[in-house]
C-alpha cells in the first residue's frame, strides 16, 4: 500500500516539489535543528500530500527523513504507510525502542505513525532522533 501512495504523483508535480524543497534548503541552511511542519487549520487542504511528497523530494537529494503523522483525528498517512501499532507513544512511554516504531518508506525515508502524545515529547523525540542520524552535509 506505501508504494501505491509513493509512485502515484506525475512529473510535474514531482519537479515542484523539488522546487519548493530548494526553497527549503535555503531558508534552513543556516539552522541548526531542522524541522518542518506542514499544517493547516482546514481538513482536505492537502497537508498529508504535501509533507509525503517534500519528504520524497528531500529523499531524493540523498536527506534522511522522519516524517511523523500526528493527525489525530484523520491519520491518512498512517492508514496509507504504516502498518505498524507502535508509535510515537511508545517510544514516549519507553515501551519501545524509537528504532522498533519507524517504517521505512523510501531511501532515507522513516515515519513513524500517530499518536497521543505532548508537544514537549514530540520536540525532545525529534531532538534525539537529528543527533542520532545527521551526518555532515545532511
Amino acid at each position: 500500500m506505501a508504494e501505491e501512495a509513493l509512485y502515484k504523483i506525475n512529473v510535474l508535480n514531482a519537479n515542484n516539489f523539488r522546487d519548493l524543497r530548494t526553497n527549503i534548503e535555503y531558508q534552513l541552511q543556516h539552522k541548526k535543528d531542522k524541522f518542518v511542519v506542514v499544517t493547516s487549520s482546514n481538513q482536505g487542504e492537502g497537508k498529508s500530500y504535501c509533507a509525503l511528497n517534500v519528504a520524497l523530494a528531500f529523499s531524493e537529494a540523498k536527506k534522511k527523513v522522519l516524517l511523523v503523522d500526528l493527525d489525530l483525528h484523520r491519520p491518512r498517512l498512517s492508514k496509507n504507510l504504516s502498518y505498524s501499532y507502535m508509535g510515537i507513544v511508545s517510544i514516549y512511554e519507553e515501551a519501545h525502542d524509537y528504532k522498533d516504531c519507524l517504517t521505512s518508506i523510501a531511501e532515507n525515508v522513516d515515519f513513524l505513525t500517530e499518536w497521543l502524545c505532548s508537544f514537549k515529547s514530540i520536540r525532545n523525540y525529534f531532538l534525539r532522533y537529528s543527533q542520532q542520524h545527521v551526518t555532515s552535509g545532511s
